[in-house]
């Protein structure tokens, strides 16, 4: 009997370009230049996204929004100069053919393993068949009991 040797390429890394990016949302590229040119530029999908990239595996912050949220100013009298460490760098990698948390939009309920789609924000949905193109599939709900209509973090397989 024949066995199948997957062949493993690894995750790929992006820069937050346009907006921060969450851990678990869905991205697709961004136009906007990068500070590293070696990178591509990410941001969180839109609704019915067909160009989608896969799901962020950690939080960025764009370097344009890293400066207010690194350093702030402390409370008076003694006005201390505070540098927040904690601050997510502005690259994150990102998983397309895995089981991951995955961002699902509130409103609608969806089953484990119905398919699911790009909704606004970066978020997921599902995917309507019949009614959604077929190259909006993104992959199907993996979360044991699925997903109701309060959205939140679930598990979902991503293959693309």
């Amino acid at each position: 009997m024949p066995s199948i040797n997957r062949r493993q390429v690894g995750a790929i890394v992006y820069e937050a370009v346009d907006a921060n990016v969450q851990g678990g949302m869905v991205v697709m590229p961004s136009t906007t230049a990068t500070a590293q040119s070696n990178l591509q530029g990410a941001t969180p999908a839109s609704a019915n996204a067909i160009n989608a990239l896969g799901v962020a595996v950690q939080d960025a912050v764009t370097l344009a929004n890293r400066a207010a949220l690194e350093s702030t100013t402390g409370p008076a009298p003694l006005s201390a100069f505070v540098t927040d460490a904690s601050v997510p760098g502005s690259t994150f990698t990102v998983e397309n053919d895995a089981v991951v948390p995955t961002v699902y939009a509130s409103g609608t309920a969806v089953a484990y393993g119905d398919k699911i789609k790009c909704a606004a924000n970066g978020t997921v949905t599902k995917h309507v068949s019949g009614t959604d193109a077929p190259e909006r599939c993104i992959g199907w709900c993996a979360q044991p009991g699925g997903v109701g209509t309060g959205g939140g973090t679930a598990l979902s397989r991503i293959n693309l």
